[in-house]
This record gives structure tokens, C-alpha cells and sequence, in this order.
């Protein structure tokens, strides 16, 4: 019989903020950025402002897990702690990395619109929660690429490329790795019997059993 262990656990987090003095459509390239990085925060925004000088911005947050190798998912939830999201309603878009990027540890470069892969998630910020958890689900479905999960977290705004009105900003604040609640994932999944009879599994799996 097969036996399905649940697991969670805390997400490396990084979090990452691109101004540009050109266009929007520039600001999605990570090619002239801050690059300063922090694990403090998952800020997740686009903006347009004009109060020194014209700039469009966007910060987007980089999401990686390695799960125990030879699982077989088939349940994956992102647990994030809001404190803070804007009056203007966005989506929230979950987008996975191309296998390679977003890179561990995280740098500037890992943020290019060249290494987002597939839309995995797509959620209304009007749904999220304030100080408190929120499990959004996401497909499990080549979740796993190369024994990594990795996922980025943009504003619908900027994946769609949607023109900002001057002096607005769209998003959501989440808690970082270095913050009271990091953010986790939770994972259900089984290993094939095949693997203990391989004795790849000499030990118990990580997570509990249901």
C-alpha cells in the first residue's frame, strides 16, 4: 500500500527591486537594476512615479525549495503571511523559473523576463488576506524541475505588461525568510516503493504520514 506523507517547510526567499528610466515595458528586463537583495521582505509591486523624476518600477520575488529527491507530488500549497497590500487591486502571478534561474543564492540577473517559464498561478489580491496565513494551491504538474522548485512572484500588472497611471503603485507585501512568518510550502506526496526496494530510503522520509 502506498503510503502519502505531508510535509512543510520554510522557502529560501528573496526579494529584489528594479528601477528603470525608460519605459515600463524596460523595467522587465533586469539588465540596469537596484541590486540589492534581501530576504527580509517578498515585495511583489509595480509602479509609476513622477515626483522627482520619471521611473517605472517593479519588485518581484524569487521563491526556490528543494524537496526530498524521487518524490512523486500530488499536492503543493505556498503559505504566505501578508502584512501589507496597496488600494489598487492587481493579480498576484506565481511563474516557474527555466530550471536554471532563479539561481541559489539569488542575484539581480535571475530577475530577467528571459528566465520566466510557465504561469503556474494566477490569484486576485483582492482574495489575500491581510496579517494573516494564505495557502494558495498551485499545480503539481512539472512543479519539479532538475530536484528544484522555483518560482517567481510578479504583479499581473507587470506580467501582463499594463500601463500604470502616473504616481500609482500595484501589490502585496509578504513576510521573507528573515521576518516572523517565512513563507513555507507544503507538500503532499509518495515515493515509489521502488525506491525503498533500491534502498535509496534507509531512512524515514522527511513529513508525516495520512
Amino acid at each position: 500500500m502506498t503510503k502519502t506523507i505531508v510535509i512543510t517547510d520554510t522557502l529560501v526567499s528573496d526579494a529584489f527591486q528594479k528601477m528603470s528610466f525608460g519605459s515600463q515595458s524596460d523595467v522587465r528586463d533586469a539588465t540596469d537594476a537596484d541590486s540589492t537583495l534581501t530576504r527580509e521582505l517578498l515585495e511583489i509591486y509595480t509602479g509609476h512615479s513622477t515626483m522627482d523624476f520619471e521611473s517605472w518600477h517593479a519588485q518581484r520575488a524569487a521563491l526556490v525549495y528543494t524537496p526530498p529527491a524521487g518524490i512523486i507530488l500530488s499536492k503543493a500549497i505556498l503559505r504566505l503571511w501578508c502584512n501589507l497590500k496597496s488600494a489598487g487591486s492587481t493579480d498576484l502571478i506565481f511563474v516557474k523559473g527555466d530550471g536554471v534561474h532563479p539561481s541559489i543564492p539569488v542575484v539581480v540577473a535571475d530577475f530577467n523576463r528571459a528566465y520566466w517559464g510557465s504561469l503556474v498561478k494566477r490569484v486576485s489580491t483582492a482574495t489575500i488576506n491581510i496579517n494573516a496565513w494564505n495557502d494558495i494551491e498551485i499545480p503539481v504538474s512539472g512543479l519539479i524541475v532538475n530536484g528544484k522548485i522555483k518560482l517567481y512572484g510578479l504583479t499581473g500588472k507587470d506580467y501582463d505588461n499594463i500601463p500604470i497611471p502616473e504616481n500609482n503603485t500595484y501589490g502585496i507585501r509578504f513576510d521573507g525568510s528573515d521576518y516572523p512568518h517565512p513563507p513555507k510550502i507544503e507538500l503532499t506526496y509518495f515515493i515509489p516503493q521502488q525506491a525503498f526496494k533500491n534502498g535509496l530510503y534507509v531512512k524515514n522520509p522527511l513529513g508525516q504520514y495520512v
